[in-house]
């Protein structure tokens, strides 16, 4: 045997002095792959103990040892040599003797070399091959960049954006505009196939090279909105999920005078703002089928003819030629005006609106998230059909709308800031809403910004519930929200000093602690060191220590905490990381940019991944029997954050603790199914008023 040629790209084959090696002589797969790790490694050599872990990582040494040699004596037996693979000295080599050449290596040194295909495409999940497969493809890819061969590239990757980029410029070069656009929408279905959505920089290609100007409806001039920031943010919100891509609709709800008109406004001039098309249209009863809408795109086109070249024969044909066009054609319009700009719709007064207007809503809400479209319908309960009413519930069930209750104002109004002054100077903000006693300190997680959560409708309808029992007293903690700012994550002795100045400022002796996730162990140690300001404490989603150790198997490994801290940071902000902490809304883009919104809101990147640093620190085991307050610990079962354990744990420790498992795995105390877990709340509470207030036997002289 004097040379030896692999052939590893678009498929597997052996050469032996010029004589192929057929198929059929691999009578053995693991000695076929024997001689293709070989063929990759450096030197067409590796250690024994490499290839044994490549190949049989599953069995014992002893098991693994054989197999390699019985698949050496395969390979030699295929390739005619008995030097073909030689196993001695803690090394597998392949034909240490003759001139090993390989297509793969060729392809590397010379950049005329072509490039036979994928790397071994008959082996893509085997771990070994995974890192040259990744380099070859890179380097491929590389070459055809350099050369400018885009239409080869997207060949091979069909999702790459530079190549869609390149194509888009070239057709707007020559004055293909509509090309350009269907080059757009190919690179948006190909990211979509990959659950991705296309970057910033393709995005604004796509608007230099497609749009015309904006088309802008009338709004009313600008006025203060009282009561209504967190209302309008949650709007405003829905605006920013859309401009994303991920259009739909936003059902406004309320009474005539509630200022539904005004939020809408208020978005529509939002959408005008980042250039946007806006439109508008109100309905008004026997106006004729489709009225509101026709109105609204019959702007469009008076200023934007040059759309219909766009649309398909079909949709230009009903635009031109019907008294009224159909729900199809209208569709087709707005998502082509989406797709150059962005296109906000409102509708006002739906209830008055026709059943084919709704049934049309309702098409576009199930479309929209495809694109940068968002449909804004104001409509006032006491006058919506039974139709309208169910098509509303049903887009909310289904996640295609987000809809906002508006209610008098007065109800709606979110508690002043404050801020109390902590013993080295730290201010730290607070609110306080209803009345006690008791008084309830809720004590925030992993971050918070107390303005900001008012703005989070479900954590709205919680602390409303919760100031209904008792004086809510919302704080954030020091380097959180809108406390001073911290340099590094504070220990919990530091954070007890700001919830006591808190207190103190707040005119709060005695209180209810409700600790929140990270919030838990610095209540628990709150409670055992001032038993006397605690009256109470109610834990959720919290443990007394959070990493593993043999005590509490259920905790973090720290190595996966460390990857949890880094996707935090390298995500933070974005709301990606949702589903681990609350995977029934993960699917929902308002909840995603809610999430985004409370972290930005709530701490920096930095400071978020220095808390969950920190609690590696945490460990309050110990201190659990030293709690003398009524203690109720909730918990939901399936809560991917915190194990359940944690809770048991703490509730186990704590004398006559209450512990109350609900299903769920939801780790916020506001997402999910939030009723069962602010009842037990509820039922604590009225438990100690009731043991607070005298019996009327004791009341009498």
């Amino acid at each position: 045997m004097d040379c030896v040629d692999v052939l590893l790209l678009g498929a597997f084959a052996v050469t032996v002095d010029g004589a192929a090696v057929a198929p059929r002589d691999w009578p053995q797969r693991r000695a076929s792959d024997l001689v293709k790790l070989l063929a990759l490694a450096p030197g067409h050599r590796l250690t024994r103990e490499r290839v044994l872990d490549a190949l049989w990582p599953h069995l014992a040494p002893e098991a693994a040892a054989a197999a390699l040699h019985k698949a050496a004596h395969y390979a030699r037996r295929a390739m005619g040599d008995r030097d073909a693979v030689v196993v001695g000295g803690g090394t597998v080599a392949l034909a240490p003797d003759a001139a090993v050449t390989t297509d793969a290596e060729r392809f590397e040194a010379d950049a005329a070399a072509p490039y036979g295909g994928e790397l071994l495409p008959g082996d893509l999940y085997e771990e070994w091959t995974r890192e040259a497969r990744e380099r070859l493809r890179a380097l491929h890819a590389d070459r055809l960049r350099a050369a400018g061969a885009w239409e080869a590239l997207l060949a091979e990757d069909p999702a790459d954006e530079e190549a869609h980029r390149a194509l888009m410029r070239q057709a707007a070069a020559c004055g293909d505009r509509a090309a350009a656009v269907r080059r757009f929408r190919a690179l948006r279905e190909e990211l979509a196939r990959l659950g991705a959505q296309p970057s910033a920089e393709s995005l604004k290609l796509y608007r230099d090279v497609s749009r015309g100007p904006a088309v802008t409806a009338p709004v009313a001039p600008p006025e203060p909105m009282f009561g209504r920031a967190p209302t309008l943010a949650v709007a405003l919100d829905r605006l920013d999920v859309a401009d994303a891509g991920r259009g739909g609709v936003l059902l406004l709800c309320g009474e005539s005078g509630s200022g539904k008109t005004r939020i809408a406004e208020t978005v529509l001039a939002a959408a005008a703002g980042r250039r946007w098309h806006t439109l508008r249209g109100t309905a008004i009863a026997h106006r004729g089928a489709l009225g509101a809408v026709v109105q609204a795109v019959a702007a469009l086109l008076a200023e934007r003819p040059d759309l219909l070249a766009h649309l398909s024969a079909a949709a230009v044909a009903d635009f031109r030629g019907a008294a009224v066009p159909g729900a199809p054609a209208i569709g087709e319009l707005l998502a082509c005006a989406a797709e150059e700009r962005g296109c906000a719709l409102l509708l006002d007064d739906l209830h008055a609106a026709d059943e084919a207007t709704v049934r049309l809503v309702e098409e576009l809400a199930a479309t929209a998230p495809g694109h940068r479209l968002l449909v804004i319908a104001g409509w006032r309960p006491s006058e919506g059909s039974s139709h309208l009413e169910r098509v509303a519930a049903a887009l909310e069930d289904q996640r295609l709308a987000a809809a906002v209750r508006i209610e008098p104002a007065e109800r709606s109004a979110v508690p002043t800031t404050r801020y109390a002054v902590s013993s080295d100077g730290a201010r730290i903000a607070y609110q306080v809403l209803g009345e006690g006693p008791p008084d309830i300190v809720l004590v925030p997680g992993f971050v918070s910004n107390v303005e900001h959560g008012w703005e989070m409708p479900a954590a709205r309808r919680l602390f409303q519930r919760l100031a209904a029992r008792g004086r809510l007293i919302l704080w954030d903690k020091r380097g959180n929200g809108l406390s001073d700012p911290a340099g590094r994550a504070p220990g919990l002795d530091e954070r007890m000093e700001d919830l006591a100045a808190v207190m103190a400022t707040a005119g709060s002796e005695r209180a209810v602690l409700f600790g929140v996730s990270e919030g838990g162990p610095m209540s628990i140690l709150f409670a055992a060191e001032h038993p006397g300001a605690v009256e109470a404490l109610v834990l959720y989603g919290t443990a007394a220590c959070f990493y593993r150790d043999a005590d509490h198997p259920a905790g973090w490994q720290p190595e996966v905490a460390e990857r949890l801290a880094d996707r935090l940071y390298e995500h933070w902000g974005t709301g990606a990381l949702l589903r681990i902490f609350a995977p029934s809304c993960a699917g929902d883009p308002l909840s995603r940019e809610l999430f985004g919104r409370f972290q930005r809101a709530g701490a920096s990147p930095s400071m978020g991944r220095a808390t969950v640093e920190a609690m590696r620190d945490i460990d309050l085991r110990p201190l659990l029997p030293s709690v003398r307050a009524p203690t109720l610990v909730v918990h939901r079962r399936g809560d991917r954050m915190i194990s359940v354990e944690g809770a048991r744990q703490v509730a186990g420790g704590i004398p006559d603790a209450v512990l109350v498992e609900l299903d769920g795995d939801d780790h916020f105390p506001w997402l999910g199914d939030t009723d069962p877990l602010t009842a037990e709340i509820e039922t604590f509470l009225d438990e100690l008023v009731r043991r607070r207030s005298p019996s009327p036997a004791a009341a009498r002289p």
